[in-house]
This record gives structure tokens, sequence and C-alpha cells, in this order.
């Protein structure tokens, strides 16, 4: 019987000290080997140097980088009554299309967050 390369990558992982690496899906696999093949520099011997890893504050796994849709804003078309003439309280309203922006996310429970922003504390 043949191991797969996802199962081997969890026993390796589980020698490691990895916690629950046994509970890591395929995908998250693929991120890891992602997360290690982007830190290797091949013209530079796979220098892999120590990286400062950012983890999710619902559930303290590591953040993965990642994209997202965000949507786009508009001011509603109507008057709305809380709008003063600084335009505080306008209602707004999805308008045009989403656009894919960078972002940190977490594998396991699906937090995301903008790239470069801070955690919340």
């Amino acid at each position: 019987m043949t191991t797969s390369a996802e199962q081997l990558a969890r026993n390796m992982l589980e020698r490691m000290g990895i916690e629950d690496a046994q509970s890591f899906t395929a995908g998250q696999l693929v991120e890891l080997a992602d997360l290690i093949a982007a830190r290797a520099q091949p013209e530079q011997g796979a220098n892999l140097a120590p990286v400062n890893i950012e983890h999710c504050p619902r559930c303290a796994s590591p953040l993965a980088p990642g994209h997202a849709l965000e949507s786009t804003m508009a001011p509603a078309s109507h008057p709305d009554h809380l709008t003063d003439s600084t335009g505080r309280g306008t209602t707004l309203r999805p308008s045009g299309t989403a656009r894919m922006v960078p972002v940190l996310k977490c594998p396991q429970c699906g937090y995301s967050r903008a790239q470069g922003a801070k955690s919340p504390a």
C-alpha cells in the first residue's frame, strides 16, 4: 500500500512536534508548501530565513496569504434622514463590481484581514 504525499507531509509535521498535524487538510498542506516555496530563494541556495508568522486573533492558527473579494460601496441614491452636511450617517450600498485584494487568512476558522493591517488587540 502506497502512502499519499499528504500523509507523508502530516507524518513529517508530527515528527517535528506540530500539534494536530494529522488533522491538516490537503489544502492546508498545499498552503504550507506554498509558504515554504515562497521563502526559498534558489538563486541564494534556498536560504530559509526565520519568518515572523502572524496568528489568528480568534483561534491562534497561523495566518496564510490569500485573496478575498472586497465590495465596492457607495452612498445610497436616496436621501437618508440621518445624513448631515458632512455625510456622516450616510447609508451605503454595494456598487459596481467587487475587486480581488490580498489578505491574510486563517485556514482553520476563516478569519481574514487585509495584508499590512494590524491584528485587533
